[in-house]
């Protein structure tokens, strides 16, 4: 029939042939030497290796009887010897092709296990599972060292020992903050929430969910990034911004292309007619067009074209100081520096004061 085997007479010495051969199928006698097909099915099913491997027992006793213990044992079919040997080997060929079958799928399972691993274990973001209790039943390493738990600490304990207590009283839904935030977020990409580590410090962290059902279980997971150096980053930077919009100048901000990117209120104040060209990435010659027509309009009988030119020229070497006579008659002192980055920031202070203090002290 085809059938590699390996004939075993020692019940004690079983368990180096089975490795060796790695069979689909064990066949083996209820009563031997030494110990019964039962208990030597008990041995074998303890290494984990073998757990899979379809046992049939054979034996000449009654049926009912041996049936019920060969199940008890670990066995998967009992057979008695004055079977016909034709639809033994069909019986035994039938269990070796399922066996084979069954363990293609678990190797494939898994490798994609592995696969999950792997890529869940090198992530830096928290990856966690919870069931439908609520129960954490996945923390990989990037969700270690985000909230500081182990694995033995945190497997199978409520998802609400990484979430802040106040959390629940606006999520109620089966005790399962998870859940809820899934259910708030359907059509959201990613949400901002809080969560809470090890230490009992609170985290901003940034969620992104995902429902999965198997077997009719349900499961979420959730995708989360520490965003704490964000969020001080954004702080940052709106204190930066706090500050220039309430500083005496005007400031102007242009990227590494001349395109202007920001402007504070007293910049617009200084220039009124600059106004509508304000606009995100509108080049910076557009925009000293309007204060060409300030300047001829304030300096009669001034060639336009030529101040664009030297305002240009000017502009591309930041680090001058220039003063400029606008249409509404003050005085602007402009200081340009290269950025880090490469744009062009520009300091526009109104000296008008400072021009008419020192009129006046060379008038008397």
């Amino acid at each position: 029939a085809g059938i590699e085997t390996a004939t075993v007479c020692d019940p004690m010495h079983v368990m180096e042939p089975i490795r060796e051969l790695s069979p689909d199928v064990i066949l083996m006698d209820i009563s031997m030497p030494e110990c019964n097909g039962f208990e030597l099915a008990k041995v074998i099913r303890q290494d984990q290796e073998f757990v899979q491997i379809p046992i049939v027992f054979l034996s000449g006793a009654e049926i009912e009887e041996a049936w019920i213990q060969s199940m008890q044992s670990g066995g998967d079919e009992f057979l008695r010897k004055d079977i016909n040997p034709k639809e033994l080997v069909a019986s035994v060929l039938a269990r070796a092709r399922r066996a084979r079958d069954l363990n293609v799928m678990i190797n494939r399972l898994n490798e994609t296990q592995l696969r999950f691993r792997a890529v869940t274990e090198s992530a830096r973001e928290a990856i966690v599972t919870v069931d439908q209790k609520g129960r954490i039943i996945y923390w990989n390493k990037g969700a270690r060292d985000t909230f500081g738990y182990k694995n033995a600490e945190i497997l199978g304990q409520p998802v609400s020992k990484i979430m802040p207590d106040r959390f629940f009283a606006n999520h109620q839904i089966g005790g399962n903050p998870f859940r809820s935030e899934a259910e708030d977020s359907l059509g959201q990409q990613m949400i901002e929430t809080t969560g809470v580590s090890i230490s009992g410090s609170e985290i901003p962290i940034e969620l992104s969910l995902a429902e999965w059902e198997i077997v009719d279980k349900k499961y979420i997971t959730g995708i989360i990034r520490d965003i704490s150096q964000r969020r001080a980053t954004e702080e940052d930077r709106d204190r930066l911004l706090s500050a220039v919009e309430s500083s005496s100048d005007g400031m102007i901000l242009f990227d590494t292309e001349d395109r202007f990117v920001y402007a504070n209120q007293k910049y617009k104040d200084l220039y009124p007619l600059e106004i509508p060209q304000l606009v995100p990435g509108n080049h910076f010659r557009n925009i000293i067009e309007c204060s060409a027509y300030e300047y001829a309009a304030a300096n009669p009988g001034a060639d336009e074209t030529d101040w664009i030119r030297q305002r240009l020229a000017g502009h591309q070497s930041p680090g001058q100081i220039s003063e400029q006579n606008n249409a509404n008659g003050r005085w602007v002192r402009i200081h340009e520096f290269r950025t880090d980055e490469g744009g062009i920031f520009g300091v526009h202070t109104d000296i008008t004061d400072l021009k008419q203090a020192r009129e006046e002290a060379e008038k008397a």
